[in-house]
């Protein structure tokens, strides 16, 4: 791990926040490390300790970083339930065996491909990855300049010191986005016969981003800090998950979200940490997690639920207008340090 990153990680752990909510005169409790908004995590968790008496204790991180904090504690785990996140950094735990696995009868919903078929982990929702664009900004500096509307439009130099985006080891996204430039060309080598498509894939994909990067004024450490920054007239466009950018819309920011084809995107994750301290109450705030009252609050927030049995978020597009990169979760999971390690040599921030 490279210096810059290592400096970066130590910053961002110092500015994790401990909440503590959902009380009850029952003593019980869960420990949860939550990449996850506030709002959300309130409603989920006072609706968790109303049904059961449990309360609940929550760290909030952005997802590399708490993946990280995770490892750290391999065998004196701080909390019982990592929550939030990609599936990628869930199912890398497990590999690891940092995950335990929980009794959930709720995930029996969850279609197979975004679950751990011995349950070590669960997807629950799913979102796309996005451009968020001030427009009054836009129309005040830019003029006449089109909004971007694909993944090689935020290549042109007309956008350099416009741009932001999310530092790929702390904001989950920033590594989805990765990934998904890494699948979205391997695609294309596929086509042109290329013998090692995955191969050309990544090579076409890091000449992407060091063009990209002359464009970008900083890689936030955690994905919504861009919104913010965008909706606040900090910058003309930024990169982030579209769930998140439709919230701030409702605000009244001016501000407008485009997904463009061949998106990114990622299952947000749920796993019991091996270890914790609460094994038994862990795996009823997993299960519950995963049941059509906790997703239907979810979705509150526009993220798609992941159970059927829950409606899609109500005036958010529909999920069939999206048209995401498939990519394989191991393959991104088993080279998540080579490719953040590539990062810091080619982007260096």
């Amino acid at each position: 791990m490279s210096k810059i990153r290592i400096m970066l990680l130590m910053l961002v752990s110092l500015l994790l926040v401990v909440t503590f909510v959902s009380s009850s005169a029952s003593g019980e409790e869960v420990l949860v490390y939550a990449a996850f908004d506030e709002p959300t995590l309130r409603a989920i968790t006072d609706d968790f300790t109303a049904s059961t008496g449990i309360n609940v204790k929550w760290i909030q991180g952005g997802a590399g970083e708490l993946f990280t904090r995770i490892r750290a504690e391999a065998g004196r785990p701080g909390a019982d339930v990592f929550l939030g996140g990609s599936i990628i950094y869930h199912s890398l735990l497990a590999e690891e065996g940092l995950l335990a696995i929980a009794e959930a009868p709720n995930a029996a919903a969850i279609p197979a491909k975004f679950k751990d078929p011995e349950g070590y982990w669960f997807g629950w929702y799913v979102a796309p990855w996005g451009y968020v664009i001030n427009t009054k900004l836009l129309a005040k500096e830019l003029p006449g300049v089109p909004e971007p509307k694909n993944w090689e439009d935020i290549l042109d130099p007309v956008w350099q010191g416009h741009v932001l985006s999310g530092h790929p080891a702390t904001c989950g996204g920033g590594y989805d986005f990765i990934i998904s430039q890494i699948f979205r060309y391997k695609r294309l080598a596929s086509l042109f016969g290329f013998e090692d498509p995955l191969a050309a894939g990544e090579k076409a994909a890091w000449s992407w981003f060091e063009t990209f990067e002359k464009n970008v004024t900083v890689f936030n450490t955690a994905c919504p800090e861009t919104i913010a920054l965008i909706a606040q007239g900090q910058g003309i466009i930024g990169l982030s998950w579209a769930n998140d950018i439709l919230v701030w819309i409702q605000k009244g920011y001016p501000i407008k979200l485009i997904v463009p084809p061949d998106c990114p995107y990622a299952a947000g994750g749920l796993s019991m940490i091996k270890g914790g301290p609460n094994p038994g109450t862990a795996a009823e705030f997993v299960n519950f997690v995963l049941s059509p009252e906790s997703q239907a609050i979810n979705a509150k927030a526009y993220r798609w639920p992941l159970n059927p049995e829950v409606s899609p978020p109500e005036g958010a597009p529909s999920w069939e207008s999206f048209t995401p990169v498939m990519y394989d979760l191991k393959w991104a999971g088993t080279n998540k340090d080579r490719l953040l390690d590539e990062w810091d040599k080619r982007i260096g921030r």
